[in-house]
């Protein structure tokens, strides 16, 4: 993933709903005004709608952030260290979105990150940006996850520094590490895969268990 980086990448980096214009605004109040059940994100201005998830994509991420449980809350002698979460509505660089799992290192964040209240019904969304963001490709969002780049481009503007992409079709999980252009691919684990995953180092992760009703579902 390469990204053509802009003059005003470290604005748009640093972009806060209440610094922008009213237009802008209700937009995004209009965006997070949505049932969650629409499973909406505001991507250049326009509200897109993503299909509804099978039973396979829940599953995935369930089963990584079953894994990933260990790494919840301050640091401990079992582990600890992020804060993390799926499915939170973030506004990062110009862009709303809503990823599959997210995670804020506690050493950077010594507190949860807050929402930021938008418009008169003071509706929240996230604008610290993360240090992990994953999703879960499907159908309808693999163009805008790995191939458009209007999902990647703002997580790099951002800052995200790892971002993960699952795939559940090849049964292969893409991690990608952020440079100075854009996203470089460092790690790639199949379902037999069984080792550390950055930037969860400390952990053998198993791949097979994220893409286990995966499997099921293609051999049917």
């Amino acid at each position: 993933m390469q990204t053509v980086p802009t003059a005003d990448t470290e604005r748009a980096a640093e972009r806060r709903p209440g610094d922008m214009a009213p237009e802008a605004l209700k937009r995004i109040e209009a965006w997070l005004s949505l049932p969650r059940s629409d499973r909406a994100e505001l991507l250049r201005g326009r509200i897109v709608y993503k299909a509804m998830a099978g039973i396979d994509h829940g599953a995935a991420g369930m089963n990584i952030g079953a894994q990933l449980d260990r790494f919840q809350g301050p640091p401990n002698g079992d582990g600890g260290g992020w804060w993390l979460s799926q499915d939170v509505d973030m506004f990062l660089a110009g862009q709303g979105l809503r990823p599959d799992l997210v995670g804020w290192r506690v050493d950077k964040n010594p507190r949860l990150p807050h929402k930021v209240n938008i418009g008169d019904k003071h509706l929240g969304v996230y604008v610290t940006p993360p240090d992990w963001v994953c999703e879960v490709l499907s159908g309808s969002t693999k163009t805008r996850d790995e191939e458009d780049g209007v999902k990647w481009r703002a997580y790099h503007e951002a800052g995200v520094s790892h971002y993960w992409l699952v795939d559940l079709s090849r049964e292969r999980i893409l991690v990608h590490r952020r440079g100075d252009l854009g996203y470089e691919l460092i790690e790639e684990a199949g379902r037999e895969s069984t080792r550390p995953l950055s930037p969860f180092d400390n952990l053998a992760f198993q791949a097979g268990r994220v893409f286990l009703l995966a499997g099921i579902i293609k051999a049917e």
